[in-house]
């Protein structure tokens, strides 16, 4: 029989117990008691979610607690996510397949360019200014359309191009586009490559292709409600030998004025393209460079799904932060009206595509968090989940530091190694205590210095962002904050003789209790339905 761990905490103390032999609390009090799985191995490719195993566990009683417990809020319908899921799984398995054709490509021998470079250059972008794009339009068969498109913008990193048949009806103006192609160019592409490393230039143009066509709206499945649509992609295949490569960078967008995620769904608006073209982009330009960096440079696999989308959304933060240095907002609220269409915002309208979604995210994942796994299966990837990819990264690098987002590109390591090998811990660690992190972050009531650095998020107030948040939308938020123990409101007496709480949860998922105990040695069990727990299985 396991022996429980030992625990005697003051105030905001964090301790941690493995194993299946519980806790036992030295002294009398409140305790937040957070039941984890951290995988320490990434799930095999082609798993589904139908497959992938619920661990059932329960909470016991040792001697008699107080429990505050309340089952998360239900998952959000899975319908509302279908197409952009689907197609993000798509891509990032189109990544995996063309890997090693990718590699291969690039160790091929190549003919050596023109003597006269600048006459080269000048015929080139002369015989560009339209040209003919490929471009995959199924989400989920390699089915391409051939496009016919004109030259917008010519930066010193982007050359913008618009499909001859984008709407003129409700689209933006050649001026519009060509602002985008500037902001891509000055703003956002720098952030990109100056954090993660280089994109590759297998056409040796010294630049990256943007496309804004239709073709993207258009991605949509044969029946569904609308609501969820592509607003943008970077393809892989484009960098193999694939009969379909442009053999170029491309990242492809959705434009204004046609209907996105079905033909039967309502028109892009320009609001809302405005809103989400930057932030797909600098997104999606991440993956251009992790596919880079893993595959084309050092030959090795694709990053796993889970953390090459949670740095992707980290590209979006720090787009993010560009725009919020230009309008600060230093207390919350209220938030000076410079670059805000209200007041009541937090975040300035620069902002708005790339920050707002990210917390949303994650704060669905914390809502609905036995439903979901950070270290989610590589064939999907909710966006709940990549919004707590997101989180977890935010909390590492407030840890560790900027520079170690381009080490986690700049590697052949993947997934959890990945982390582990740039971090200098185990995942199992860091996992757990990102979890302390996210419930103690500027936690009410605490001094400052009274909780430990390890345990707050430096670059973020949590608890002040989502407290607005829930002022500002309450449907979306209905709690002021998804992980606070304040929100367990169901009192529960476990004894040794009835162990009235059973859960269950996914690998990289979690739980949160409250147990009070009025005299000292208490304590309880965590253990699964039956049996021990899995070796692999880190309680």
């Amino acid at each position: 029989m396991l022996s429980p761990t030992v625990v005697t905490l003051g105030v905001f103390n964090v301790a941690t117990a493995t194993g299946g032999g519980g806790v036992q609390f030295t002294n009398p009090g409140r305790y937040a008691v957070m039941p984890q799985s951290a995988a320490t191995q990434d799930f095999a490719t082609g798993t589904n979610r139908a497959t992938v195993p619920d661990y059932p566990f329960t909470i016991g009683g040792v001697a008699s607690l107080t429990a505050r417990v309340q089952a998360p809020a239900a998952e959000r319908p899975a319908a509302n996510l279908r197409v952009a899921d689907l197609f993000h799984m798509h891509m990032r398995q189109i990544e995996q397949a063309e890997a090693p054709r990718a590699a291969a490509f690039m160790q091929q021998p190549r003919a050596r360019p023109p003597v006269s470079l600048s006459v080269q250059a000048q015929q080139q972008q002369a015989q560009q200014v339209v040209r003919d794009f490929k471009v995959l339009s199924s989400l989920t068969t390699s089915t391409y359309t051939t496009v016919r498109a004109r030259l917008l913008y010519s930066g010193t990193n982007i050359l913008l191009y618009v499909d001859s048949l984008a709407p003129t009806t409700g689209g933006f103006s050649d001026t519009e586009y060509q602002s985008f192609g500037r902001q891509f160019d000055q703003d956002l592409f720098p952030i990109d490559v100056n954090t993660f490393g280089a994109t590759s230039d297998i056409d040796s143009n010294g630049k990256t292709f943007v496309l804004f066509t239709p073709v993207v709206n258009r991605l949509a499945l044969g029946s569904g409600p609308c609501g969820s649509y592509v607003a943008g992609f970077f393809n892989g295949a484009d960098l193999s030998g694939n009969s379909n490569a442009n053999r170029a960078e491309i990242f492809y967008s959705s434009v204004p004025g046609e209907a996105a995620g079905g033909p039967t769904c309502q028109p892009l608006s320009l609001t809302t393209v405005r809103n989400s073209a930057p932030a797909t982009f600098i997104h999606e330009l991440q993956h251009m460079i992790s596919f880079n960096q893993h595959v084309l440079v050092r030959n090795a696999g694709t990053e796993d799904i889970w953390l090459n989308e949670g740095l992707s959304h980290m590209a979006e933060e720090l787009g993010g932060k560009l725009y919020e240095s230009r309008y600060p907002c230093p207390n919350l609220p209220p938030c000076p009206p410079q670059g805000r269409g209200s007041p009541a915002q937090i975040f300035p309208d620069s902002a708005q595509g790339f920050l707002p979604p990210n917390f949303a995210n994650a704060y669905d994942f914390f809502s609905s968090r036995l439903s979901y796994s950070l270290t989610s299966p590589t064939s999907f990837g909710t966006i709940e989940e990549r919004g707590v990819a997101w989180l977890f990264l935010r909390w590492l690098i407030d840890q560790k530091g900027e520079p170690k987002l381009g080490q986690l590109v700049q590697t052949r390591n993947r997934g959890t190694g990945n982390i582990e090998a740039v971090a200098g811990e185990t995942f199992r660690v860091l996992f757990s205590d990102f979890l302390a992190a996210t419930l103690l972050d500027d936690y009410p009531g605490a001094t400052p210095g009274q909780i430990a650095s390890r345990y707050q998020y430096t670059s973020r107030n949590l608890r002040a962002i989502y407290a607005r948040l829930n002022t500002i939308a309450p449907s979306a938020y209905p709690t002021a904050y998804p992980l606070d123990v304040a929100d367990l409101l169901t009192p529960n007496r476990l004894t040794p003789s009835s162990l009235s709480v059973s859960r269950q949860m996914k690998p990289g998922s979690l739980d949160l209790f409250q147990f009070t105990s009025a005299t000292a040695n208490t304590g309880l069990t965590f253990k699964p339905a039956t049996g021990t727990f899995l070796a692999t299985l880190n309680p």
